[in-house]
């Protein structure tokens, strides 16, 4: 197995720092997993047998000069958020570090949705900017019956970083938005479903922003524990409507 399948993204942290130690002269397998960082720390037995072999200085040569434009454009984009930052008021990075905790939500989303709706006084709730954005589902209604529609066109920075979003919060297993996400992606599939939890992502940023609230996890188990909830409403209110009572106690563990 070579080193590609383990370390997927080459530009990450642990893919840089094992490059330039490589461009440096280091060939010690032992060395070169020590650089891991983040979960690769788990697979460094894995990189030890990967990066057995030699390199010759020819190689050195083209892999540091291959380095440099992946260095320059990590300086602009370091200035460039320097820049940012320094543009954005103190309410701004309040905002900037609550919506930084919503799964699937990075800092630098974050800034996007700040930059394009401000501080959510434009929108009376969070309907109307979820339709700015064009992630509210377009209506088909013909002689009563309801049909799927296309989501409705919208700020199209926006649409696509929530998209973004959506699909980022699908990785997040232990969370509510990432058992959402799967639970439509089973009906609907993957991209109405990051589209879909977008939107919801959307709204909580609507209620963090403008209410200086925080978001507040729920858990992967909390749609099963509604779902539930109403299966009990549903099945009491049969009941009663029969003329009986029902009282409700936990099933005896054995």
């Amino acid at each position: 197995m070579g080193p590609g399948a383990i370390i997927t993204d080459i530009l990450g942290m642990t893919g840089q720092a094992i490059l330039g130690a490589l461009a440096a002269g280091i060939q010690d397998p032992e060395v070169l997993a020590g650089r891991a960082r983040g979960s690769l720390k788990k697979k460094q037995e894995q990189l030890r047998i990967a990066w057995r072999g030699s390199m010759g200085a020819h190689q050195r040569r083209l892999l540091g000069t291959q380095r440099d434009p992946v260095r320059y454009l990590d300086r602009q984009i370091q200035a460039l958020r320097q820049q940012i930052d320094e543009c954005l008021t103190a309410e701004q990075r309040s905002a900037r570090e609550r919506l930084d905790t919503i799964p699937g939500l990075s800092a630098r989303t974050a800034e996007v949705i700040l930059s394009e709706a401000g501080a959510m006084q434009a929108f009376p709730n969070a309907r109307p900017f979820a339709s700015w954005a064009g992630l509210s589902p377009g209506d088909n209604e013909s002689g009563g019956k309801r049909r799927p529609a296309r989501t409705r066109r919208g700020n199209r920075t926006l649409r696509r970083a929530m998209a973004w979003c959506g699909q980022a919060a699908g990785h997040r297993t232990k969370t509510y938005l990432g058992a959402a996400l799967r639970r439509i992606a089973a009906r609907r599939g993957s991209k109405r479903a990051a589209l879909a939890i977008g939107r919801r992502i959307l709204t909580i940023a609507y209620h963090v922003v403008k209410d200086g609230s925080r978001y507040q996890e729920l858990g992967p188990n909390d749609l099963d524990e509604r779902q539930r909830e109403r299966a009990t409403r549903r099945a009491v209110a049969r009941w009663e409507a029969l003329g009986d009572t029902v009282q409700i106690a936990p099933q005896p563990t054995a």
